[in-house]
């Protein structure tokens, strides 16, 4: 065969839009890679994306583009296909590849500037609390209105979600501050009082007003409500620490049994109130948001009730102080296993073992030489939780549910004796 030689070969091209067919004389000395250009050129064959070209016999495999025709074992009448596909970028698997593939993106993510905000906020309102002289209170009303007015302005000015929830919160506790501050009066009930009444009075506002997440509004709410009217109480009886505390955690856990039945009603999921036109997803969705909120602030005020008599009894500890904080505890851990909102039981389970923990210090202060016992329990109970395993046995559930009822019921006579209300009631020979 002479190497000027011309061959007759019929060209399919499989990758254009339609099906093109064209019959091509082609000579047989030049390379593959020389004569798909015109090849291509001459079928017609566009794309809106780069392709690598390729000839092959019809179920044959590609041809080298190195080689002639004639060195591909092409022949003169033979049917080539003319194929593309979409260039492959080239994998490397060096070092400074794969560390410059993997960099973390430059700028920081959104939860880091919403957490430095916040807690730069937290300093200045501590600095306030922390100041002197009348000026603080000044300082505190102007920060206070200029938060608020940020927080409602949130909606207008199309902030996102996260921003505008920390502006809320911010504002509400904004207020409480300035309510501390205002009493000019050492710090005492009666500033806790007056703090706590104003975070729930703009909290109720922002809930109806301003739309939005309201989970941390309604916890804040339920939080700063146990609170005022604990702290109310302690105005007119002079409560100590000790007392204040052990009416906290009482009242906590009363508003945490009426969670359910207030969510009901504050989400306006009673039969009067839901017409067939509403969505019920939404309000299903709404309940739900209301009732994590009053299981959040019930639950938190409950935790720092029992802190507050760990903080009171740290002097003198006593067997009902010890009880108190294990029955809050156990009440809290265990009433988790009642809901089947997953943010529920972790809030449940958080403010539990706050609780314990406040009873274990108890413990550890109470009788210092069988600390370590306490520890080993505390180092046990942590490696079970830790466990890949899980107890579903139904005796377990049942002894599980017995503890909570007992410590349920314990509560409030443990909160009886620790504010003294036994020894009023013995006083009156009753």
């Amino acid at each position: 065969m002479m190497p000027d030689a011309l061959y007759r070969v019929s060209i399919h091209c499989a990758a254009a839009d339609r099906a093109v067919a064209a019959d091509l004389v082609l000579p047989a000395a030049m390379t593959v890679s020389q004569l798909l250009p015109s090849i291509v050129d001459a079928v017609g064959a566009t794309a809106d994306v780069p392709r690598n070209w390729y000839l092959a016999p019809a179920g044959g495999a590609p041809l080298d583009e190195s080689m002639t025709l004639a060195q591909n074992d092409v022949r003169d009448g033979d049917v080539l296909i003319l194929s593309g596909r979409v260039p492959v970028a080239p994998r490397s698997y060096g070092l400074i590849h794969a560390l410059t593939v993997e960099a973390p993106q430059p700028a920081a993510p959104p939860a880091l500037r919403t957490v430095g905000g916040l807690w730069a906020c937290a300093v200045g309102m501590v600095a306030v609390l922390c100041a002197d002289g009348v000026a603080r209170m000044i300082v505190a009303a102007v920060l206070a209105a200029v938060i608020t007015a940020s927080a409602c302005a949130a909606p207008r000015l199309a902030l996102p979600d996260p921003v505008g929830v920390s502006l809320r919160i911010l504002a509400v506790v904004s207020l409480a501050v300035l309510g501390f501050v205002a009493v000019p009066a050492d710090p005492g009930p009666a500033n806790v009082f007056l703090s706590a009444a104003a975070a729930a009075s703009l909290g109720v506002v922002m809930v109806r007003t301003i739309g939005g997440p309201i989970e941390i509004l309604y916890a804040v709410v339920a939080f700063a409500v146990v609170v005022a009217i604990v702290a109310g109480f302690a105005v007119l009886l002079g409560l100590a620490v000790q007392a204040f505390g052990a009416f906290l955690g009482a009242l906590g856990m009363a508003a945490l049994s009426l969670s359910a039945r207030m969510s009901i009603a504050v989400a306006k999921l009673t039969p009067g109130e839901v017409s067939a036109a509403d969505d019920v997803d939404a309000l299903a969705a709404r309940g739900h948001r209301v009732l994590f909120g009053l299981v959040a602030g019930s639950s938190a005020a409950a935790a720092l009730g029992a802190v507050l008599v760990a903080i009171g009894a740290r002097a003198s500890v006593t067997f009902a102080a010890v009880a108190f904080d294990a029955a809050v505890g156990a009440a809290l851990l265990l009433r988790g296993g009642s809901y089947a909102s997953g943010w529920c039981r972790t809030m449940l389970s958080g403010t539990g073992f706050c609780a314990l923990t406040a009873m274990f210090a108890l413990v550890v202060a109470w009788a210092p030489a069988q600390g370590n016992w306490a520890g080993v329990l505390a180092v046990a109970g942590g490696l079970a939780v830790l466990g890949p395993g899980t107890v579903t046995s139904a005796a377990l559930g049942r002894a599980a549910d017995t503890v909570e009822y007992a410590a349920l019921a314990a509560v409030a006579p443990l909160a009886c004796w620790l504010a003294g209300v036994l020894d009023m009631v013995r006083g009156f020979g009753m």
